[in-house]
């Protein structure tokens, strides 16, 4: 078992020209007055330097850089070094990046333990420091929303203290990421159906009813988006699951992206919600082929395959056929009716806008 010992400097050796001075160097005008060494902690078996300054505000990366240069010199790189900054103005820690490289797993780990309905968002998010803490960065809207609504970044603040005895701010963001390649044997285009002889169906997976000539049907059939229209009931999106496989689900659009792959084709995106939950939805075309757009607002009817995304790292949709969907109506089914003793339309003289006639209409489908 290794011992950590930590050392406190005088503060006449805290001063950063003292360590500078050292290495027969002079201290940047940035880092003269501004910081000052805090604490420094010495693995015994890894022989891991980790340096705490404080100040009172953070001096930026490459002066965090400089002060690891000086005492990787001083030491003649016989040790590991790490850099981290804590500020004066209360209790924010910006650890560093090989501090966070260092825990980033174990952090993971607690909180997936701790709050699995949280951990399970964070299997492809990354972190790095950031000028007031940490930032941690997820591929996606939906994961970014789903995190900040479960108060995310609380559980990963907590196991960043206890693994490291500091409590960092956490800021949740959407990264930009690499998307890998789609295997062609899942996401290959169809032919048409109909210029399809009977040899090559035999030898196309799953027969002439297989779910990827559907999912790349070259025609969509009127008063359908994508593939065909149909009547099936939609389920509440909150009771989805891997296990169902095939699923039909309706919700309102709050996102639309398309992107190209590096083999062709075009992946379009959009996530939807029923207000029980969301629930990202893809699909996949050649360059040749039509698409559809959606806007935000907009609700629509889904049905496709139940999968586990590995680049999202989350059960997705693959959708097969989409149709417009109308918004459910509100309701008034209390026996007796309630009475809105207060109101302003486009008639008041206060702002508002909402319709007189459109306010009554509303009254009377509500009895």
């Amino acid at each position: 078992m290794s011992t950590v010992f930590v050392l406190r400097p005088s503060s006449e050796k805290a001063e950063l020209k003292y360590i500078f001075e050292c290495a027969g160097m002079s201290v940047p005008v940035a880092l003269r007055d501004s910081c000052r060494i805090e604490s420094i902690s010495i693995d015994s078996e890894s022989k891991h330097w980790a340096v705490r300054v404080a100040g009172t505000s953070f001096p930026g990366t490459e002066c965090i850089d400089q002060i690891r240069a000086v005492f990787e010199k001083v030491l003649k790189s016989s040790s590991a070094v790490s850099v981290e900054f804590s500020s004066d103005n209360g209790d924010d820690w910006i650890p560093s990046d090989e501090t966070i490289a260092r825990h980033w797993t174990d952090v993971v780990d607690r909180v997936h333990k701790r709050a699995p309905n949280v951990g399970v968002w964070l299997a492809q998010a990354r972190c790095r420091a950031g000028r007031h803490g940490v930032i941690v960065e997820v591929p996606g809207i939906v994961q970014a929303e789903k995190l900040t609504e479960r108060a995310g970044n609380l559980d990963i603040a907590q196991a960043f203290s206890e693994l490291c005895g500091r409590r960092p701010e956490v800021q949740i963001e959407v990264g930009e990421f690499e998307e890998p390649d789609v295997p062609a044997e899942l996401y290959e285009p169809a032919v048409p159906v109909g210029s399809i002889s009977s040899d090559q169906k035999e030898q196309q997976p799953g027969g002439s009813g297989s779910s990827r000539q559907r999912r790349f049907r070259a025609k969509v059939e009127d008063g359908a988006l994508l593939g065909r229209v149909f009547s099936d009931s939609p389920q509440p999106i909150s009771e989805l699951n891997e296990a169902q496989k095939k699923a039909t689900v309706a919700g309102e659009v709050f996102k639309f992206e398309e992107r190209h792959t590096r083999n062709g084709l075009i992946v379009t995106a959009f996530a939807i919600t029923d207000k029980s939950d969301s629930i990202m939805c893809k699909c996949f075309f050649r360059g040749d082929e039509p698409r559809f757009k959606l806007h935000s607002g907009q609700w629509v009817k889904v049905r496709g395959e139940v999968r586990y995304d590995h680049y999202a790292r989350e059960i997705v949709l693959m959708a097969s056929d989409i149709v417009p969907h109308e918004a459910p109506a509100r309701y008034d089914s209390a026996p007796e009716k309630r009475v809105e003793l207060h109101l302003h339309t486009k008639m008041s003289s206060m702002d508002s806008v909402c319709y007189i006639e459109d306010a009554v209409a509303l009254a009377a489908s509500w009895g």
